[in-house]
């Protein structure tokens, strides 16, 4: 399907278009998918016991510390599909469960539905919307934040800027849950998402030290597992929409989203979280179901239908800058540096 003009179009013009020839039976929930969480429940378990009461040497307590936090990023996934309603059925359980997932950053379920799944969803990559958007470069000049962040941002150029990967979701997380006026309902339950976010973090830290048999294992209990867990998530958050266009009027999930590509067995393990349009495109769609979209949108949309490599991706997002001059455009406000998003030269036209 080759369009005159590059026109946008919000996500019910494409569902109504992909519902008429994808099977009915690839929207249902997939209550198998649970058993990721014993699976890397296990995991955890099993490498905390190894670096406590096991003679490990230093290297397989390091090995031991990436694999939790690999699993803690990997949860992180489980609980976000699980939370989209994709996994179990009823509130209660979603909750239960979609909490377990996200209690390692000390993310309550419900703060995590109200910015990502009705806040970001609805308003992916628009200015002052989006909480997960960086926006406008005039932002630069009005807000210390703003100048501070920027600095902190793949794509600035700055030593700091490398370390990005390792802490953004926590330090995020932390800003939504104590500043973000969306993130609860009733603002008096604010005070009681900042006490779980405290309290977990504290309660972890405490554990590692205390039942600890060396200086150096509460590196391999909570340093390393944070940071590796923060590296995991935000390897695919930085992904999906940094080097994408943002758009003002309509959300369109193939211009404002990117999928990224790995070795088959890393989409296994890491949950298919890969196939972000497609997730754009079908919020209550198990991930494990997406590679059928994708097939859809390579053959009807091939000009907008944006895929890349994951590491090439990366790459990407460190070589272009976070603040929008326009629609379609990056820029650095230090170096005055530019850069275009993906699809640009069709806004072009």
């Amino acid at each position: 399907m080759t369009e005159k003009k590059f026109e946008l179009h919000p996500m019910a013009y494409y569902q109504s278009i992909l519902r008429r020839t994808l099977p009915r039976e690839i929207f249902r929930r997939q209550p198998h998918r649970i058993v990721w969480l014993f699976v890397h429940v296990f995991v955890i378990l099993a490498s905390v016991i190894a670096i406590l009461f096991l003679q490990t040497p230093m290297w397989l307590k390091l090995i031991l510390a990436v694999l939790i936090g690999n699993s803690l990023g990997t949860l992180g996934f489980l609980g976000h599909e699980i939370l989209h309603g994709s996994v179990v059925k009823g509130r209660r359980w979603m909750l239960l469960f979609g909490g377990i997932c996200l209690l390692h950053w000390g993310l309550p379920p419900q703060v995590w539905i109200n910015w990502h799944n009705r806040t970001h969803h609805h308003h992916t990559n628009q200015w002052f919307q989006d909480p997960d958007c960086f926006g406008p470069i005039h932002l630069y000049k009005k807000s210390r934040w703003v100048r501070f962040m920027e600095k902190l941002t793949p794509g600035s150029g700055t030593k700091r800027s490398y370390l990005f990967l390792f802490y953004w979701f926590t330090l995020h997380t932390a800003y939504n849950i104590f500043k973000h006026p969306k993130a609860f309902h009733k603002q008096r339950n604010r005070k009681y998402g900042r006490a779980y976010f405290i309290g977990v973090h504290l309660l972890w830290l405490l554990a590692s030290i205390f039942l600890s048999n060396s200086f150096y294992d509460p590196l391999f209990l909570f340093v390393i597992p944070i940071l590796i867990s923060n590296f995991i998530m935000m390897s695919y958050v930085a992904t999906n929409h940094f080097i994408s266009p943002t758009s003002q009027s309509v959300s369109d999930p193939l211009v404002t989203t990117l999928t990224v590509r790995s070795p088959k067995m890393i989409e296994y393990f890491h949950l298919y979280n890969n196939y972000h349009v497609e997730h754009h495109l079908f919020p209550e769609l198990n991930p494990s179901q997406a590679r059928l979209i994708a097939k859809e949108l390579r053959t009807r949309w091939p000009e907008r239908y944006q895929e890349m490599s994951h590491v090439q991706a990366i790459k990407k997002v460190y070589q272009t800058p976070r603040l929008y001059e326009d629609e379609h455009t990056l820029k650095n406000p230090r170096t005055g540096e530019k850069a275009e998003t993906l699809l640009s030269h069709y806004f072009n036209l």
